[in-house]
This record gives structure tokens, sequence and C-alpha cells, in this order.
């Protein structure tokens, strides 16, 4: 008796199947087996071709076993306990195992299953289709390792780069305020100058390398987790003005309530006005003052940070906040990667709010954003 006659005679067993069924089955690709649920052990009665060649095992070798048999010593797998439910249950299941060929090579299996039941609607049999997935199953497995690395890399730079934060504005403030006691001072003492403002614009270089470290951490195709409390405005303006004061070269002035009440992640809101007004300080070297507003609009607070510095022209204001765009105004060369708006509006737009920016060229700059007062 050839295979096909074996097969035949194996699934007659089963209600309302026919040769057609027979041939069906046989000719698919994916590898497909039925077992007998009302035999001790629920064991195979058929198998295709390409269940065969799939699993490197004869038909001889496998009709009689339970489909078990392909997991060798490797038992303890979640989908193989999600098999046994639906078997006991009677449902239809959906699992991927590690299975075993006869040469003792791995593959990954997708395995569906549905139960076969007689007109009286009891489960007379299973029926089984299987791919061989390990291709995919090996891609998918790489670029998890690839994004936990990644994961673990930005989460290092991005506690490195905080921790670095705070002394190099401390170390860049205290320069500042050193080379200012030099010029008023008027001391004369060259090689005390020159090693004054080297170590002033090394420091500067350096801050700008630590924000760039931070702010290229967050990717557009990442979650932004936020932390959000409820907290007073004033709070983050105490540490982000800081730097601006001991500077000495502009003034803060403040317009609206700054103790009002926001509720979002404080450290990234606080990143948003460290920004906001370090650009304001570059491209207002001419204006001292600068002008943070707080506006009740609303379920939301919007926020500005003015200045009366170059402005921006009306061709770049469409793309200010998109990812590595550099404004080129003629006027400052432009360093770091172009990420600090463009991380800004991430911040904003996942807290639920807007940010945008009115702007005169010659005149000046305000950039906004607005936040919910609740969560």
């Amino acid at each position: 008796m050839d295979m096909d006659d074996r097969n035949t005679s194996l699934i007659n067993g089963i209600e309302g199947q026919g040769q057609l069924l027979i041939a069906a089955l046989s000719a698919s690709i994916s590898g497909i087996v039925i077992t007998d649920w009302l035999q001790n052990d629920n064991p195979i009665i058929f198998c295709n071709s390409a269940f065969e060649e799939m699993t490197g095992f004869s038909q001889d070798e496998i009709l009689g076993k339970n489909c078990r048999f392909l997991q060798a010593e490797n038992r303890d797998q979640i989908g193989r306990f999600k098999l046994q439910e639906a078997l006991s249950a009677g449902t239809e299941c959906h699992v991927e195992l590690a299975n075993y060929r006869k040469d003792g090579t791995m593959f990954y299996n997708e395995l569906y299953i549905a139960p076969i039941k007689n007109h009286h609607g009891i489960v007379t049999h299973y029926i089984g289709i299987q791919n061989d997935i390990t291709v995919r199953k090996q891609k998918e497995i790489s670029l998890e390792l690839e994004l936990n690395l990644q994961k673990q890399k930005d989460e290092f730079t991005n506690l490195a780069s905080h921790e670095l934060r705070t002394p190099i504005t401390s170390l860049r403030a205290t320069l500042q305020l050193i080379n200012r006691i030099i010029k008023e001072k008027q001391i004369e003492d060259e090689r005390l100058i020159e090693l004054a403002q080297n170590a002033e614009r090394h420091t500067k270089k350096l801050g700008s390398l630590v924000d760039d470290l931070l702010i290229t951490t967050i990717l557009p195709n990442e979650e932004l987790a936020l932390n959000k409390t409820v907290f007073s405005f004033s709070d983050v303006l105490d540490g982000c003005c800081n730097h601006i004061s001991l500077n000495g070269t502009h003034t803060v002035e403040k317009a609206g309530d700054m103790k009002v009440k926001i509720c979002a992640d404080q450290h990234k809101i606080d990143q948003v006005m460290i920004n906001l007004l370090n650009n304001a300080v570059k491209f207002a070297p001419n204006s001292k003052n600068i002008i943070i507003g707080v506006e009740q609009i609303n379920s939301f607070i919007k926020i500005s940070v003015t200045d009366k510095g170059i402005g921006i022209a009306d061709k770049n204001i469409a793309f200010i906040f998109e990812r590595f765009k550099k404004v080129d105004n003629g006027q400052h060369s432009q360093s770091g990667l172009g990420m600090g708006l463009y991380v800004c509006s991430e911040i904003i737009k996942r807290h639920g709010g807007e940010i945008g920016v009115y702007s005169t060229l010659g005149q000046g700059s305000s950039f906004w954003f607005t936040i919910p007062t609740t969560a």
C-alpha cells in the first residue's frame, strides 16, 4: 500500500471527509496533521508530505505518536501550556513552539489547531496546520536584542548627560563670572586672560555636546515615557534661569502667575525651557531682556519665551521644529545636531499640548507652548 492509500484508510474515520479533502491536505505547502482525540494520547493519524519535509521524519515514524515528540526535552514553553488548555477545552488555538527535526536541529513552528466535531457536537479529531517560521523568528529575536541594546545605551547616555549637565552649567557660569571680573578689574595679564577665555569657550562647547547627547536619546520611533506630577511652574524657572542670571549678559522678566500649577513631567518641561531660553540668549545677543510669559487659556497654560533679537525668516518658520533642521540666518553659525526644537516639540505633543513661534525678522521671536493643567 502506497502513502496515499494509507492516508486514505487512516482518514476515513472522520465524518464527512472524502477524497477531495485528502487531496487538498496532501497538496498543501503547510505541514498538516490530523490527530484522533478519541484514542489514548491523541495520536497522529494523518500527515502530509510538507510535514515530513519540515520535520525530517517519515510518515512511518510520525503516525501513532503524539505531536509532543517534536518538542524533545524542551517542554517548558508558554505555547505548549496554551495548546494543552485549548485541547482540553475543545477550542481553536494559535501558538509558536520551538520544535526539533529528526537531525536534532531546532526550528520555530507556527501551529494552528482546530477541533473536528461529529454530528453530536463531540470533538473526535484535531487538525493542525504548521509552518516553519524560523527565519522570521530569528529576525524578530535579533531585532529585539538590538532594540534592548539601543535602549540600554540610550538610558546610560541620558543618565550620564543629566549628571554632567549641572556641574558643567555651574562651571560655565563661574568662568563667565571670572572673565567679567578680569574685564572689570582691567587685569592685564595676557596669559591669564587667554586661559580664562579658552576655558569658557571649551566649557561652552562641552555643554553643547552634553545637550546633544541628551536629546539624541529621544527618537521618533520610541515611546517617550512621561512621569507626570502636579507642580508649580516657578519650580521649573528657579533652575533653568540660574545660568542666565549668573552670566549677567541678559535679564529675565516674568509676566503672569509663575506659581500656576501644571500637570506634566517636570524634568522634561525643564528641558524645554532650558532649550528655549538658551536659544533666546544665543539669537538675541544685543537684546538684554528676555520675557517669560504665563497665560491661562481654558484648561491649558500657555508659556512663552520672548526676545528682541534677530528673528526668524518666514521661509524657516515652516520647518523650524523638524528633526535635524538648523536655521541659517546669515549671522550665527549653529553647532549641534539640530535636534533641540524637535525634541521640545515631541515633549509638548506627548503632553497633549501645542508648540509654535511668532517671529518678525529683525525684531525678535516668541516661542510658546501649551500644557494641560490636569492629567
